[in-house]
C-alpha cells in the first residue's frame, strides 16, 4: 500500500506547530542553509530523522485504520517501556490458539497491507453488519495468517464462510495441540 502524501498542516501538526510556524520554521532553516550556518548533516542524523518519520508513519497509519472502524481499543494495543521503546503495537489473540491464555502478536508496520487485507477478507463475507466485528474478526484472522496456524476449536467462529478464511491459514489442529 503506497503512503498518503501529508499536507503541510498534517506534517506541522505532528510537530506540535500550526501550519504558518511550521512554514516560518522551514524558510528560517532554509536561510540558515543558504547562509552556510546549517548544521552537519550526516548519515547518522539522516538516519535517525528516517527512523523517527517511519515510526510516525506507522502510527498514523494503525490511528488511520483504528478510526476507519471506530475502534479506538482492543485488539490493537501498544507498550512503551524497556524493550518496547520507543513504542511496539501488538494484536491481542488471548485465547485465541490456546486455552486460558494471554497472548499477543507484534505488528510491524510491514505487516499493516496484510492486516487491512484481513479485515477487508472478513468484511468481503458480508457476516457482520458492524464495522467494528468486521474489524476484531479480521485482526483475529490476520493473527492466524501470520503465525500459519487455525485457532482452537473453542474460539473457531460457527458461521461458514468465516470458517473457510480460518481454514485456510494453517494445517488443522489435534484438541491435544490446543492447551
Amino acid at each position: 500500500m503506497d503512503k498518503e502524501e501529508l499536507t503541510l498542516a498534517e506534517v506541522a501538526k505532528m510537530f506540535g506547530e500550526t501550519e504558518e510556524e511550521f512554514q516560518r520554521s522551514l524558510e528560517e532553516a532554509h536561510a540558515q542553509i543558504e547562509a552556510g550556518q546549517g548544521i552537519d548533516v550526516t548519515e547518522e542524523l539522516l538516519a535517525w530523522e528516517r527512523g523517527r518519520m517511519e515510526l510516525s508513519f506507522f502510527v498514523l497509519d494503525i490511528l488511520r485504520l483504528q478510526d476507519e472502524y471506530d475502534c479506538y481499543g482492543e485488539p490493537i494495543y501498544w507498550a512503551t517501556q524497556g524493550e518496547y521503546a520507543p513504542i511496539t503495537f501488538f494484536v491481542n489473540c488471548n485465547d485465541l490458539f490456546y486455552w486460558a491464555c494471554a497472548d499477543a502478536e507484534k505488528l510491524t508496520p510491514e505487516d499493516i497491507p496484510m492486516l487491512r487485507q484481513a479485515i477487508l477478507d472478513v468484511k468481503a463475507t458480508g457476516v457482520y453488519d458492524l464495522l467494528l466485528d468486521s474489524y476484531e474478526t479480521g485482526c483475529e484472522l490476520w493473527c492466524a495468517r501470520k503465525r500459519g496456524m487455525r485457532p482452537q476449536q473453542p474460539a473457531y467462529p460457527k458461521d461458514g464462510r468465516l470458517k473457510a478464511l480460518f481454514d485456510a491459514c494453517g494445517p488443522t489442529r489435534l484438541r491435544a495441540e490446543e492447551g
